[in-house]
């Protein structure tokens, strides 16, 4: 019987350990405050160039791939390979870019806030010079670990980083 239970443990155990790796994940859109109604997300690869100031930095890729209107509800998408991505927000305010994302917070199911000139309860305290300026803020958070998350803020209608915050354990 001893044999059974050991070959019954060993067969689990090769069961558990060869399931398929996630390949689609939701971002659920929880929060807009801020931001007109007419507004569109997407989400793209970074690439280096040259970028405003005339210095390389992190440029977002012209193709994205996922495009819609920014609404509450849910964003699929794909397993992204190992890089830096971008989420865009078009507005009448212009294109604000949050750049240089690490693959890790897009290949997970996270709720995504997107807000504007809204300080968070979230945010560090050293944030609070930020009130007063126009400032976009993206928080991804993972649904299966409260410590997973990645904040970031701009100045809107640009991609010039305000202040950036994340964890991962």
């Amino acid at each position: 019987m001893t044999n059974f239970l050991k070959t019954l443990f060993i067969f689990s155990f090769l069961i558990l350990g060869c399931q398929a790796e996630e390949q689609i994940f939701v971002h659920t859109i929880t929060d807009i405050s801020g931001l007109p109604n007419t507004a569109t997300i997407s989400y793209s690869s970074d690439f280096l160039g040259v970028g405003s100031t005339g210095g390389i930095e992190a440029l977002a890729n012209a193709d994205d791939f996922v495009s819609q209107p920014l609404a509450k509800g849910d964003l699929t998408i794909n397993k992204v390979d190992r890089g830096n991505y971008t989420i865009t927000v078009q507005d009448n305010n212009g294109q604000t870019s949050f750049t240089n994302i690490p693959e890790k917070y897009l290949n997970l199911n996270a709720t995504l806030e997107l807000t504007r000139n809204i300080f968070q309860p979230y945010f560090p305290a050293e944030w609070q010079a930020i009130n007063g300026t126009m400032y976009t803020s993206l928080r991804i958070k993972s649904n299966q670990d409260e410590g997973v998350f990645y904040i970031k803020t701009v100045y809107t209608g640009t991609n010039k980083e305000i202040g950036k915050y994340s964890e991962d354990f």
